[in-house]
């Protein structure tokens, strides 16, 4: 795949099975936007939170304006859910950081495509989106642009001269989380009023399991419990703290208990080579499944009974939020982000980073409860619902467009 790699809407996008299905409700705030050119900088055309919030609100305004979604590296499922979807997309090659003469060069490129494109909005997601939009916005003559946090991590982006620049150019700023707007608050120096909190959306995840054909693709026996980790393999997401609390699990298993298999779902990454040694290393290959990068993310979680998410920094994971939208129980890392999501419940399965001895606690307990779980997964459901369903997570970004451009006459 190129760089100069374009797909146009195509005509099979309306047979299509959307990644993000259209919401249900009437959304206000769309009417100054019609007709707009609104662009969406991704880091990446795989897939991952931030591409899964984007496309579903790429979906629903190309209704209403023109839309198209560039990506920085990586062709990948995200790529293909656009064609799906009918939205336009490209790939812009753009990596943050690099050196002095590759950021010229990168930044020159980018500038040159908005200045083609002039687009009205420009909504980046996640470090290099923000800093190659941030950079560019002055040579361009982009009329908004926003900066969209996603991460909390200096690992992601580190405050310095040239991203403090980027960021001081943005029209305006969305955090997913309170946490997201105090990185932006005590990294970057943004005023907390000029923050829009917007967490991300899901839809509700209904229907019955799927664990029987799910286990017949994976050769699992269907009567073993199953745990699922969706994410993808890269360092911050912290593998290796699941595989060694399933091996604390199988030196813990007693005479007929059923040993419950981990399912490890995600795009492939720099630790994939790791984990698959470190299975083998443990010796827990008839445990753990490599599932790699799944489409259809609602029928893996039909048919697992628990979500682990070991993550050592997240801003506002859609792993987690998914796995609450599909009624299940969640043992994760206890982090500030994922308390926001779980709100004011049972907080015993959020747990210190890298502690594996924790997690196979949790994961003990709850799979040898099966009320436990259910009573856990519906509340989380709820909450789901209530709180953060895709409806408010567009109306609440409409708003923030529509404020944006000059009111219609």
């Amino acid at each position: 795949m190129t760089c100069s790699t374009y797909i146009a809407r195509t005509e099979r996008a309306s047979q299509a099975t959307p990644l993000h299905p259209s919401v249900r409700t009437p959304l206000a705030g769309a009417g100054n936007l019609t007709g707009k050119r609104i662009l969406l900088v991704l880091s990446t055309l795989e897939m991952g939170g931030a591409e899964r919030q984007a496309l579903a609100l790429a979906h629903y305004l190309k209704n209403h304006a023109h839309v198209q979604i560039w990506g920085l590296s990586r062709a990948g499922l995200a790529a293909q859910q656009c064609e799906e979807l009918g939205i336009a997309w490209r790939l812009m090659p753009f990596r943050w950081p690099c050196r002095k003469t590759n950021l010229v060069k990168n930044l020159s490129r980018f500038i040159f495509a908005l200045r083609h494109e002039r687009p009205d909005i420009v909504i980046a997601y996640a470090a290099w989106a923000n800093v190659a939009c941030g950079l560019a916005r002055p040579f361009t003559g982009l009329k908004a642009f926003i900066w969209n946090q996603r991460d909390v991590s200096p690992h992601f982006l580190k405050p310095d001269r040239i991203t403090s620049k980027a960021s001081a150019r943005a029209s305006a700023f969305i955090a997913n989380s309170a946490a997201a707007v105090d990185h932006l608050v005590n990294d970057f120096s943004i005023p907390r009023d000029a923050v829009s909190i917007i967490p991300n959306g899901v839809n509700a995840i209904n229907g019955g399991t799927e664990k029987k054909h799910f286990c017949n693709k994976y050769g699992i026996n269907e009567h073993r419990p199953l745990a699922c980790m969706l994410a993808n393999f890269r360092e911050p997401k912290d593998h290796e703290t699941a595989l060694r609390a399933w091996r604390l699990l199988a030196n813990r298993k007693r005479s007929g208990t059923r040993m419950p298999v981990l399912v490890l779902a995600g795009a492939d990454g720099h630790t994939l080579d790791a984990c698959r040694a470190l299975v083998s290393t443990l010796a827990i290959e008839d445990h753990v499944r490599f599932a790699g990068q799944v489409v259809d993310v609602p029928a893996l979680l039909r048919s697992v009974d628990l979500k682990v998410f070991c993550s050592k920094s997240e801003s506002c994971p859609n792993a987690v939020l998914e796995a609450m939208a599909a009624g299940l129980p969640v043992v994760a890392t206890d982090l500030p982000a994922i308390r926001e999501l779980i709100g004011d419940g049972e907080l015993s399965f959020l747990l210190p980073p890298s502690d594996a001895s924790a997690l196979a606690d949790s994961v003990e307990r709850l799979m040898a409860d099966g009320d436990l779980r259910e009573r856990l997964g519906q509340d989380n459901r709820k909450r789901a619902e209530k709180t953060f369903g895709m409806d408010r997570m567009i109306n609440s970004t409409l708003e923030l467009l529509s404020s944006l451009v000059p009111s219609q006459a």
